[in-house]
């Protein structure tokens, strides 16, 4: 993942397979929902589940609930040419918390949502959210080398940090994990073996590079 600024002069080369993310305008304000309720939705809560702990994000799986998340592209295709730019669109059955992490060949991990122009990653039941937004001032390019890009998304009814700041620093409008993808994916069923079963849900969706 490469990070370009015309604002700021710096141009960090991460050697990821993965994004370029072009920062036109890196000042711009970011909006954010001052009032969301801890828990955006109630129910008699279910067994919590007893998630196994895994090495991959991806690994991370709950088939036991009928709250669902869905990712796709805005393209409608998983299949991108290098340097083509990637949008990501994201809904949910129910009021959520959504995050989307990017994990590239390389092994770096990125939280691309929430990011700096999108802080708000409360989403309502049955829209759309657009990644990056139609007024966000920066671009996912698709920089190879031909390869293949998995997109984890984690939705929950309470506001989960899935990344934790003690393990992340900022990389332009999005974070970097600083630490090993065993030792997030642990953190993350941590959290999640807090929570019960019906109150989250995750998907992925894999994007083949240059094919």
């Amino acid at each position: 993942m490469r990070l370009l600024s015309s604002n700021y002069s710096f141009c960090v080369v991460l050697l990821s397979a993965a994004i370029l993310i072009s920062i036109f305008n890196y000042g711009c304000a970011a909006t954010t929902q001052s009032e969301n309720e801890t828990l955006v939705d109630h129910e008699p809560e279910t067994l919590v589940a007893n998630i196994p702990l895994v090495n991959r994000i991806v690994d991370i799986k709950n088939n036991r609930s009928d709250f669902k998340v869905t990712i796709w592209t805005e393209k409608g295709s998983d299949r991108y040419r290098i340097g083509e730019d990637v949008v990501y669109v994201i809904s949910t059955n129910r009021d959520s918390y959504v995050t989307l992490f990017n994990i590239g060949t390389s092994g770096n991990i990125y939280q691309i949502y929430p990011n700096e122009y999108q802080r708000d990653n409360f989403c309502r039941a049955g829209q759309t959210v657009r990644i990056p937004g139609s007024n966000a001032d920066f671009a996912f390019q698709l920089q190879g080398p031909t390869g293949v890009e998995t997109v984890k998304a984690f939705a929950s009814l309470k506001d989960v940090p899935f990344l934790s700041p003690s393990m992340s620093r900022d990389i332009g409008p999005v974070r970097q994990a600083t630490v090993p993808e065993n030792q997030l994916a642990s953190d993350i069923v941590t959290k999640l073996r807090n929570l019960p079963i019906n109150y989250w849900a995750e998907d992925e969706y894999e994007i083949y590079v240059g094919y």
